[in-house]
């Protein structure tokens, strides 16, 4: 049997992921109501009326029973079409797990009590495999494919759109999958043109894929077009599939002594660190194309999609305040004076430099700081959305408006928050060096220039952490928290090293 395919949506991935903490009877239960859930994704999929995404609480309910609370706001949405090509990878998992064997499907081998009534944990069990119909019926991918007339590769192109099947252990390792009648056919209703026009569908044979070869060879010759314009003119003249004319030309192009085509293949890791380190330094995208053989467009994407992932990696975390989800929201916090003046201001490069800051660093009022937080806090969560939006919009279609924010605005924003958060951490360096001389008992210059720096390098550690923590919107000033780590940090250093 082939590996289990990926999955691709974030609250599939933790679902599939908590699987290893399940019983097969627990399993069990969860296929049956993930098999009900993408029966109705497909029912609905043709209703015009019907939801385009759903929270992802909903989804873990409808496969697990449970409620699943959003943390911190931070309950995302899953778009119906990337839910529905994952659910059969999901499904697949969940038989697999749960232990699936052909008695279970034919509706036997329920385990009889003392009193020779069935029930029990075997009983439910039972139940929750055959939730689709009480006598269903279950298709080999042999005879799928003979009803419909396609291929084997065609059905795995099918579960993109919904097409879920089940694995079935035989022993010694074996597994076979089946398909119920009561999926094959919501699938065919729902997607009655698509299986019908495959059904129809006639092979290449010899002649034609020897006479597009030819055809192509002439059109990049005379005209000098790509492997992509070829196959799109060929598959207009032949009536067949821009896809499968490409694949027929690329399979070709690979295995011949003089290729047709010269241009070059898929752009590897490091070619795509390289355009994206062009693009950093401001080197011109034309001149990043021509030298990695692509098109500006795939250039621009390429450095799109690595922005992108590397911020889906950030831990973009904190505490929620009252006014985020207002209208006013981002003109109260933002338009303040505490978030947009005296930012930017220069870093310490040396210790005895950082003492010199401190000494010149006046203690700044309760409501500028909590002002200053607040909008380094709301910056991060509006960053936050814009990531869940960024990974919603790679799994729809693209739209040529839209109110989420791209990848340079999200960027920004970050960068505002990182200014901020400085600025709240500077303010709070002369109490770091006043926690310094207390615990140690002498004035900071008189400690040897070693230890000095190394109880800067902790205590700023401490300093950072504290504010990463630090929550305006309970009260309280950011000193108490930084106080009480910087004490613990100099106190520990002290008991590993001794004195100063």
């Amino acid at each position: 049997m082939p590996r289990l395919p990926t999955l691709r949506t974030r609250v599939l991935q933790e679902l599939a992921r908590q699987l290893r903490f399940e019983s097969a009877d627990a399993a069990r239960r969860q296929l049956a109501r993930a098999e009900d859930l993408a029966l109705q994704l497909l029912d609905e999929s043709v209703k015009p009326d019907a939801p385009a995404a759903y929270p992802e609480e909903w989804v873990v309910f409808r496969v697990t029973g449970l409620r699943m609370e959003a943390r911190g706001g931070d309950g995302g949405v899953v778009v119906r079409e990337a839910l529905l090509g994952d659910l059969p990878a999901l499904i697949d998992r969940l038989s697999a797990a749960g232990k699936i064997t052909e008695s279970d499907l034919r509706g036997t081998g329920k385990r009889t009590s003392k009193d020779g009534t069935t029930g029990g944990r075997a009983a439910s069990a039972q139940r929750a495999t055959t939730s689709i119909q009480a006598d269903a019926v279950w298709l080999s991918v042999a005879e799928l494919c003979a009803r419909w007339k396609v291929s084997r590769k065609t059905l795995e192109r099918y579960r993109r759109v919904g097409l879920v099947s089940r694995r079935i252990t035989l022993g010694r390792g074996r597994e076979k999958v089946v398909y119920s009648e009561a999926c094959v056919r919501m699938f065919e209703r729902v997607h009655r043109e698509r299986v019908e026009e495959a059904g129809d569908f006639a092979r290449l044979d010899s002649r034609t894929r020897e006479r597009l070869v030819r055809r192509a060879a002439r059109y990049r010759a005379r005209l000098g077009w790509t492997l992509h314009k070829c196959a799109q003119r060929l598959a207009a003249r032949e009536g067949r599939s821009v896809e499968g004319v490409r694949q027929l030309l690329r399979g070709y192009n690979d295995r011949a002594e003089r290729p047709i085509f010269d241009e070059p293949g898929v752009l590897d890791a490091e070619g795509r660190a390289w355009v994206e380190r062009t693009s950093k330094r401001g080197g011109s995208m034309s001149g990043a194309a021509s030298r990695v053989r692509k098109g500006r467009t795939t250039v621009y994407r390429v450095v799109g999609a690595r922005r992108a992932d590397r911020l889906r990696g950030l831990e973009l975390r904190g505490p929620v305040g009252p006014m985020f989800e207002r209208k006013d929201g981002a003109e109260v916090l933002l338009g303040s004076a505490p978030a947009r003046e005296g930012l930017g201001g220069r870093g310490a490069a040396s210790v005895g430099e950082l003492l010199r800051i401190a000494a010149t660093i006046e203690p700044g009022g309760a409501l500028f700081e909590r002002g200053r937080a607040g909008a380094c806090w709301y910056l991060i969560w509006r960053a936050r959305l814009g990531v869940a939006g960024l990974a919603r919009h790679a799994a729809r279609v693209r739209k040529a408006k839209t109110n989420e924010p791209g990848i340079d605005e999200i960027e920004t924003g970050l960068l505002w928050a990182s200014r901020l958060k400085a600025e709240m951490v500077r303010a709070q360096v002369p109490l770091l060096v006043r926690a310094i001389e207390n615990q140690t008992g002498r004035a900071a210059a008189a400690i040897s220039a070693p230890a000095l720096r190394e109880l800067c390098e902790i205590g700023l550690g401490a300093l950072i952490d504290a504010t990463d923590r630090f929550d305006p919107f309970k009260g309280g000033r950011l000193a108490a928290p930084v106080g009480i780590a910087l004490t613990r940090a100099v106190s520990q250093w002290l008991r590993r090293s001794g004195d100063a």
